[in-house]
């Protein structure tokens, strides 16, 4: 089943990928309705009777966020970000979570591919995952999810700029999971929050949730 989304991140989340995936910054009104608005009606499960007025009145909130701008008759522009560019891209720093992991799983004599990458399973580009195993002929991938996996992450003094980071990474989350179920791996995540001790990661917690989560596959 297709999760529901908001309006505002349904329509967001298509201009993000429409414009990085064409490598243009300009949509029109016209150009959402006739190729995007049942897709947004469909994720967001929408029963109303008038998507298109919906539609304006969502560019227009989006636009007062700061995401768009507008241009007249009916023209956007996409006011891009610098982590739009990075999309994708293998991360250059290891969390202490995913280091941890590695070491458990080396413990348990279970060999892993780190930063594993199905060419399928992509945006822009390929998205990487923390890790990729296999047990009884069953592919399983594991991501340990930072806080800004759900959570908005105040790293810039733009409140606008957490917000979209924290969407984006919401949206690129959401396509590892379709991807992960339409091409046939198990996934597993385990989120920070939920193996903690005080502010650092418990490795013995981490260990029981992970073979927790993996019991269950089986």
């Amino acid at each position: 089943m297709t999760e529901r989304i908001t309006w505002p991140n349904s329509v967001t989340n298509i201009i993000v990928e429409v414009c990085l995936r064409e490598k243009k910054t300009r949509l029109t009104m016209k150009e959402l309705r006739q190729n995007y608005l049942d897709k947004i009606v469909e994720e967001t499960q929408s029963g109303g009777k008038t998507p298109h007025q919906t539609l304006a009145r969502i560019l227009q909130n989006i636009r007062d966020m700061g995401i768009i701008t507008f241009q007249g008759k009916g023209n956007y522009t996409f006011v891009k970000h610098p982590s739009d560019e990075v999309e994708g891209k293998t991360k250059s720093k290891t969390s202490q979570g995913e280091k941890l992991l590695g070491e458990i799983l080396t413990e348990k004599n279970l060999k892993y591919t780190s930063q594993f990458i199905d060419p399928r399973i992509r945006n822009i580009n390929p998205l990487p995952f923390d890790f990729m195993i296999n047990i009884a002929n069953k592919k399983i991938l594991i991501e340990f999810d930072g806080e800004d996996h759900y959570q908005v992450v105040k790293r810039s003094r733009s409140e606008l700029k957490n917000w979209v980071n924290f969407f984006r990474r919401k949206r690129l989350d959401r396509i590892k999971n379709e991807g992960a179920e339409e091409h046939g791996y198990m996934l597993v995540r385990i989120r920070r929050d939920q193996v903690l001790s005080g502010k650092v990661v418990n490795k013995k917690l981490l260990e029981s949730t992970l073979l927790s989560k993996l019991a269950k596959i089986f």
